[in-house]
Order: C-alpha cells, then structure tokens, then sequence
C-alpha cells in the first residue's frame, strides 16, 4: 500500500473522530427544584478550546465541554446566571437576572 493511500486512510480517521455526537455533561452541582434549565453550547471550531462555566448566583453548576449541554433544576424566583468561558480570562462574560416561575423550562445557547 502505498504512503498517499495510508495518509488519507489516517487523516480521514482523525476527521471522523472529531465529528462526535454531542453528549449531556452530568451537573457538578444540581440544586434542585422546579424550574428545568438546560444549556447548549455549539459545537464551532472557534470555541474548541476550553469549557464553558455555568454559575448559578454563585455557586459552580457545570462545565460545559465543545458541543455538549447541561441540565440543572432550580426553585422559582430570581437568580442570576453567569456564563465563564476559561478562554476568554473574563469572568462573568455573560450574568443576567432572571424571574423563573415554577414548572418552567428555559433553554439557553
């Protein structure tokens, strides 16, 4: 077999392994409650690098690997969700308030 044909073989194999089918990550920290929120983070080669931090007021509730999500039950009312991606070296580059009432589910991206 010559070099050109085990070179594609190769860089077709490490191409297809990049390609993977995006999983949940397992909360580090599920408060608990009514209120279902889920997170996505897109799968681009511009945020390959790093995970991105979910913090609920403040505590730590995941990590969210390239093109994976997370979900984490909360009690109704306000809290404050902050977004860290460790690439950017900016904490909080993303916190809002937000009213949650009970039996709600959000989706964030």
């Amino acid at each position: 077999m010559s070099y050109k044909i085990l070179l594609c073989i190769s860089f077709s194999a490490l191409i297809a392994g990049c390609q993977s089918t995006p999983a949940q990550v397992p909360p580090l920290v599920n408060p608990g409650g009514d209120v279902t929120l889920i997170f996505n983070r897109e799968n681009t080669s511009l945020t390959s690098i790093g995970k991105a931090r979910v913090y609920i007021g403040e505590t730590d509730v995941c990590a969210i690997p390239n093109g994976d999500s997370c979900q984490v039950n909360i009690s109704a009312g306000r809290h404050v969700l902050k977004v860290f991606s460790f690439t950017s070296g900016d904490f909080g580059t993303f916190s809002h308030a937000y009213q949650f009432e009970s039996g709600e589910a959000a989706l964030y991206r």
